[in-house]
């Protein structure tokens, strides 16, 4: 890597950062490009000047060459611990980038490089995997996971992301406008609380009012006319928010049990999930409301048939929910379940368990329901009916064409989610579906807490599929295309002085 035949690569990086600040970046990036390195300091002050130069350009080739030189040289930058956070970061920043990048040709929502998004979300994550870690990188981490999950059409996650970053930085505008744009968003005129969720944007408005340093902001003016545009009058947005206090009444142990437990993992169908401050976090509120444009439009038919499927998504998940509870719930006798299954201590294994049978059947449950989400976003987007999700989305290992034209976010997010659940970071649920689909072998037994592990992290998907899917009808996502998202750039993020001294 080091060449010791460049004497001075340093004074070099000077003079390139003087060219750039008389906004010659590209005379800048010519004198550096092709140059060696022979120390750390060096080989990220390089990369600090490319991802500069091509932030500034729009010039991905330039952003990938930065990329490259960043992950090739990663065991070496990764020799001094502490830099390691922060490496992580910054592929997180460059491969967001590239999705930014990608983004600009279309001016609404186009199906960006998904992998590239993964790859950001992926290094995010692992930047929070040390305990080493700051705020102000936490801050960066959470913001760039909410950015990324909103830029997937995901915005459900992304409310959650931000609502941690908000807690690290409170008077951060950007986080707070954000978070306003998406509960704009998702304040569907079918959700029973409704007008509190929009006062709780307005005061958050109000909050980020007091943070601005100009008189006159045009981010701020552009929220505060959405919110009078919603539909309350202005004396109502005004008035704070009556939010219950989180607390749970319940006539049975069995009872408190399962509300606490759907509540503290968000396994309730309800839009309130990100903030969980309040009782509007427990119960199944999310519906299909009959006032839809789809019924304006005259497809009552196709309205009454998604209806149907929807609420057999519903009924069909809080059974399977139910049954994971029930299994979890220790105090819950469940003597018979042995007497059915005859359960023999001395032979029994895990998989032999009473609580294991029912763990598969809760799983099972679960992973039927994309079977049901494929038939509901068949009926939506008046496509043939297909089999299972693999075959509405792909033709063989392609991606049907016509997904790539459709602008809506939450078909992309029920997308992102399934692709997530097959092929990325929970592919290992995939892997459970078919292992319980062909039967449990001597060869290859599961372990119990595993398949419950893998249970509760499928219902959370499932959860949020489902509710993307009810989202994506009440917005009417069929029909209107005018969507935000955020498209950042990100600066390479370094302390010199840190690195110095290594």
């Amino acid at each position: 890597m080091y060449n010791p035949v460049v004497a001075n690569f340093s004074l070099q990086i000077e003079s390139a950062r003087s060219m750039m600040k008389d906004g010659d970046y590209r005379q800048a990036f010519e004198l550096i490009v092709n140059q060696d390195v022979h120390s750390l300091p060096e080989l990220l002050g390089k990369i600090e000047c490319l991802v500069d130069i091509g932030f500034v350009l729009r010039d991905e080739k330039i952003l990938r060459y930065s990329l490259y030189l960043l992950e090739k040289h990663g065991s070496e930058v990764l020799e001094v611990p502490e830099l390691a956070p922060r490496y992580f970061l910054n592929l997180g920043h460059q491969y967001a980038n590239m999705v930014t990048l990608s983004s600009f040709d279309d001016e609404h929502y186009g199906f960006f490089k998904r992998a590239e998004q993964v790859k950001a979300r992926s290094f995010y994550e692992k930047v929070l995997t040390y305990s080493t870690v700051s705020d102000h990188t936490a801050f960066e981490v959470y913001k760039g996971l909410g950015q990324m999950y909103q830029s997937s059409g995901r915005g459900l996650e992304a409310l959650r992301e931000y609502q941690k970053a908000l807690k690290i930085k409170p008077a951060s505008r950007e986080i707070l406008h954000e978070k306003i744009m998406l509960m704009l968003e998702y304040a569907i005129p079918s959700l029973p609380n409704r007008e509190e969720f929009l006062q709780e944007a307005w005061t958050l408005l109000e909050k980020s009012n007091g943070f601005r340093e100009e008189e006159d902001d045009h981010e701020d003016i552009i929220l505060k006319t959405r919110l009078l545009e919603c539909g309350l009058e202005r004396s109502i947005l005004e008035t704070p928010g009556e939010y219950p206090v989180r607390s749970v009444v319940t006539s049975s142990k069995e009872e408190h049990f399962y509300t606490t437990f759907c509540a503290g993992n968000s396994l309730y169908m309800n839009l309130c999930t990100f903030c969980r401050k309040c009782d509007f976090t427990m119960g199944d509120t999310l519906s299909l409301s009959s006032s839809s444009l789809t019924i304006m439009q005259g497809q009552k038919k196709r309205f009454v048939r998604l209806r149907d499927i929807f609420e057999q998504l519903r009924n069909q998940y809080a059974a399977g929910r139910y049954i994971l509870t029930d299994t979890l719930n220790k105090a819950h006798n469940k003597d018979y379940l042995h007497r059915i299954f005859n359960a023999d201590e001395e032979e029994s294994s895990d998989s032999d368990k009473p609580d294991f049978y029912q763990l598969e059947a809760s799983f099972q449950t679960a992973w039927s329901l994309w079977k049901t989400a494929a038939e509901f976003m068949a009926v939506f987007w008046g496509l043939e009916p297909e089999k299972d999700m693999h075959s509405l989305f792909y033709k063989g290992k392609d991606l049907k064409e016509g997904w790539q034209k459709i602008k809506s976010p939450s078909a992309h997010a029920v997308f992102d989610l399934y692709t997530d659940c097959l092929i990325g970071r929970n592919k290992n649920l995939a892997r459970t579906a078919e292992i319980l689909d062909r039967g449990i072998s001597h060869s290859e037994k599961m372990d119990s807490d595993e398949l419950q592990k893998n249970c509760i992290q499928l219902y959370k998907e499932m959860n949020l599929v489902i509710q993307y899917l009810g989202i994506m009808h009440e917005r009417n996502e069929y029909s209107n295309t005018n969507w935000d998202f955020p498209r950042p750039l990100y600066n390479f993020v370094i302390i010199k002085e840190d690195i110095n001294s290594k």
